[in-house]
């Protein structure tokens, strides 16, 4: 099948389906290995329930978004919550290094312990809310 059909194809399918294509950039290794980490997390997070319908896979993942982005620390933000990690670099308290080859390196101002105390910490809690429409 000539790739330009199989494109096509797939636009529909997301289309029908409510879904969007999303882009990385190229060569960032990291980038797509974030997004293949989170692809495998929803995978094993749903993969052996059965769901009656659309619309309770569709809150499943919903709920899954939510957690991932606001109650599970990662890796790539020095196992921060996502929602928090932001809020301390639009803060500046999070320091951002350029590495060679395109890496970047973060380090975080604030001690640990302290983080829960920053004014505003819970203000991108939001940012995790998703819908499916």
């Amino acid at each position: 099948m000539e790739s330009n059909l199989v494109e096509k194809l797939s636009l529909i399918f997301f289309k029908e389906n409510k879904m969007q294509k999303v882009f990385t950039y190229p060569y960032t290794p990291e980038e797509n290995a974030h997004v293949e980490t989170f692809n495998k997390t929803l995978v094993k997070a749903i993969e052996y329930n059965t769901f009656q319908n659309l619309k309770y896979l569709e809150d499943r993942i919903i709920t899954f978004y939510e957690c991932y982005h606001n109650d599970r620390s990662h890796g790539d933000t020095k196992g921060i919550l996502s929602a928090k990690f932001w809020t301390l670099f639009e803060q500046n308290q999070i320091e951002v290094i350029t590495l060679p080859k395109h890496r970047i390196k973060f380090n975080v101002k604030v001690k640990y312990h302290d983080i829960l105390l920053v004014e505003g910490i819970n203000n991108h809690d939001y940012r995790a809310k998703m819908t499916l429409d």
